[in-house]
């Protein structure tokens, strides 16, 4: 229904329900947002919660951790990285991706569903549906990874509390053993 809505009414209508339901998470989210705004309103929808209430209620930076923790990131070279991700999708298309995708397609699976939108399933949908070569959707397959994979640093670069390190390798565990030892709770 708010698919539908969106495709009749646009996008700035679904803002514009959000808006009067919950104006904080208006605030938050693009108006040309149409998966993050049916979202939101189908969370209302179907919980009579808002977004911004639902997050306010689990707020978990309000929360003392349960136990010592660290956050352990690991941020190879870009250029490891990108091999690593390149040999990944050459080692799924060769254990059977693409049979993969044509069993789910058989099995009612369409590309609207989002769980067909997912890196690897849509542009094997693409190819599948003629609209690109298997090269090319395996290409699209490798920048599209190497995409996210940018996108996933971003978001945790900022993190304060994440120690970094280029490799599994390189992460102490001692040292963090010793930390954890003498922040127990």
């Amino acid at each position: 229904e708010l698919e539908a809505r969106a495709a009749a009414a646009g996008t700035a209508a679904l803002w514009d329900d959000l808006h009067a339901v919950d104006p904080g998470s208006a605030a938050r989210i693009d108006p040309n947002d149409r998966k993050r705004l049916v979202r939101a309103l189908e969370v209302f929808r179907v919980t009579g919660e808002t977004m911004t209430e639902h997050h306010r209620r689990h707020d978990h930076k309000a929360v003392a951790p349960r136990y010592a923790h660290v956050l352990v990131g690991v941020a190879p070279p870009r250029d490891r990285l990108y091999g690593v991700i390149d040999a990944r999708v050459d080692a799924m298309m060769a254990a059977g991706l693409v049979d993969e995708v044509k069993a789910l397609r058989a099995a009612g699976y369409a590309p609207p569903l989002r769980s067909q939108q997912a890196i690897g399933y849509a542009e094997l949908h693409a190819h599948l549906d003629g609209r690109s070569d298997l090269s090319r959707a395996i290409e699209l397959v490798k920048r599209n990874s190497r995409r996210y994979a940018r996108r996933q640093l971003s978001w945790y670069r900022p993190d304060p509390a994440v120690r970094w390190a280029d490799s599994p390798a390189a992460v102490d565990v001692d040292s963090l053993r010793r930390y954890l030892g003498g922040h127990s709770s």
